[in-house]
C-alpha cells in the first residue's frame, strides 16, 4: 500500500492509480477503514481530498479505494481495490505530506 506521513490538519489528495481514471465507465468509493474519521471530499470520484486528523500523538488512518464497472453496493465485488496508510504525526516538521510505496 501507499504510505504517507503528514502534519495534523494538512490537506491531502489521493488519485486512483492502476486504472484509466479518464474512462467514464468506472464507479469509485473511497472510505476510511481504520482510524479517526475524516471528511472525504469526492469520495465517489477518481480523485479524493481530505485533511489529516488533528491529533496530539502519531495516529494512523487507513483509507481504501474500490473501483468497479458496476455501481458499488455492499454486495458488489470491486474490480480494483487499493489501500493507503496516512500517519498524522505532530512532530513531522514539514507543511506537506511525504509519500512512499510500501512492499506487499
Amino acid at each position: 500500500p501507499a504510505a504517507s506521513v503528514c502534519r495534523p490538519g494538512s490537506p491531502s489528495q489521493m488519485v486512483a492509480q492502476g486504472i484509466d481514471i479518464t474512462d467514464p465507465g468506472f464507479y469509485y468509493r473511497w472510505r476510511v477503514v481504520q482510524g479517526p474519521g475524516v471528511v472525504l471530499a469526492g469520495a465517489n470520484t477518481p480523485t479524493m481530498g481530505f485533511s489529516t486528523p488533528i491529533v496530539t500523538e502519531p495516529t494512523i488512518t487507513v483509507i481504501q479505494l474500490e473501483a468497479s464497472r458496476s455501481p458499488l453496493t455492499p454486495q458488489t465485488q470491486a474490480l480494483y481495490m487499493a489501500t493507503a496508510v496516512v500517519n498524522s504525526d505532530p512532530t513531522y516538521p514539514y507543511p506537506f505530506c511525504s509519500s512512499r510505496q510500501e512492499g506487499n
